[in-house]
């Protein structure tokens, strides 16, 4: 079987060896009806819920045949599941957990169990994956860029943008179609402006923690005071998403980050 690290740390920390797992997809929940006499049913969405992890784990304290550090190194594995991020060394797969079921150990031996805990997870995600892109707003304050998104569920995004060449500050705009209203009296939906994004300073819109923040200084870190609008969510697949300033004065170069975490149910 392979190993597991639980937040970063081996299951054998606790003597504990993992002998089984078993890891569901996620139960998906279909909204529809097919109203009487109506030739097609109706379909109002879907929702994706937790996966279940159930695993099971033997737990030998060695030669010392010490029961109650056995029982201990029992607990304490336990309690490192109660909340928890789990990395199999057969897989590329990370999984957020909570526990929601734990059988009773059972003895089989002095300083000797085995043990099942039942966990469920959102999603799987692989590590964070990075794309930077350089764009020059020269005679024209808007365009759009492609990003395609790995995975199969929706996923929040983060946003950094650095000004590499313009005169003065810009006011940025991320997802924001030329047709939203933008002003104090309209809304911004799954996208934001930035007023401003300041010369020298980098940008960082963290739609996973709702952070926004710019320079490297996290003490000022939820700066909603340039920020307008929303945290960014992307599809799966290809995304086109509009960029621009909000008035173009001469040559602006920017530079655009997006960061996220690819996720499956």
């Amino acid at each position: 079987m392979p190993s597991v690290l639980i937040n970063d740390t081996d299951s054998t920390a606790y003597n504990a060896i993992l002998t089984h797992k078993e890891i569901s997809l996620c139960e998906v929940a279909v909204y529809d009806d097919w109203l009487k006499n109506a030739m097609n049913p109706l379909y109002f969405g879907k929702q994706e819920k937790y996966k279940t992890l159930k695993l099971t784990f033997f737990i030998n304290n060695g030669s010392d045949n010490d029961n109650d550090n056995a029982l201990k190194n029992v607990s304490n594995l336990v309690a490192a599941l109660e909340k928890c991020t789990l990395k199999f060394d057969d897989s590329a797969f990370y999984y957020d957990c909570i526990i929601t079921d734990t059988g009773t150990p059972e003895q089989l031996g002095i300083g000797i169990y085995t043990i099942e805990v039942t966990l469920k997870a959102p999603y799987a995600y692989l590590p964070l994956v990075s794309q930077w892109i350089d764009i020059n707003f020269d005679g024209t304050k808007d365009t759009s860029i492609d990003k395609n998104i790995q995975g199969n569920i929706p996923v929040p995004i983060i946003i950094n943008a650095q000004i590499l060449s313009a005169d003065s500050d810009q006011n940025f705009k991320f997802n924001v179609p030329s047709n939203v209203d933008t002003s104090t009296n309209g809304w911004i939906k799954n996208g934001f402006i930035i007023r401003p994004l300041y010369k020298g300073m980098e940008l960082t819109v963290d739609s996973e923690r709702c952070l926004v923040y710019q320079g490297v200084d996290f003490a000022v870190a939820n700066d909603f005071k340039d920020f307008w609008g929303d945290f960014v969510t992307l599809q799966p697949g290809l995304n086109s998403i509009p960029v621009g300033l909000e008035s173009l004065s001469g040559t602006v170069q920017i530079r655009i980050t997006i960061s996220y975490k690819p996720r499956f149910i």
